[in-house]
């Protein structure tokens, strides 16, 4: 079980460090900013998987699962994640990084806002959501 646990870690260690290569040379061959690429493709990469797990439980008539599913999986990259981000790196928040800040706030501030006022969370308001990223890669692209 040790060695099992200890060859995921590596091949998790070991992957991540062939993702953050692979997002440097598609940025540099598609001459975006690291930074940029990795804000829209970084969230489907680390997401998706648990999307499709929750989705085939929900089809299993298994929303409990589901729902913790989705729910550790955000809190871990919540917490766990950024505090690691933060320790280990030099923060310098240039524009890009401010305006995904702002995007980002003001995101989290609609989605609270409806929910505080409505009791609850419209799709809609989730897909307007969505535009947020649209509007963040345009102004930091121009």
């Amino acid at each position: 079980m040790l060695l099992q646990a200890a060859l995921g870690l590596g091949f998790l260690v070991g992957g991540a460090h062939l993702f953050v290569e692979a997002i440097t040379a598609t940025s540099r061959s598609l001459g975006v900013s690291p930074f940029l690429l990795s804000v829209f493709i970084t969230p489907l990469a680390t997401e998706l998987p648990e999307t499709f797990n929750s989705i085939i439980w929900l089809g299993e008539k298994k929303d409990t699962l589901a729902l913790g599913n989705i729910t550790g999986a955000m809190v871990l990259q919540s917490s766990l994640v950024p505090a690691i981000g933060i320790f280990f790196t030099p923060w310098v928040m240039g524009r890009q990084q401010l305006w995904a800040v702002g995007m980002a706030l003001l995101a989290g501030a609609l989605v609270w806002g409806v929910q505080v006022k409505k009791g609850r969370i419209p799709g809609a308001i989730l897909i307007l959501n969505g535009l947020f990223y649209g509007i963040y890669g345009l102004a930091v692209s121009l």
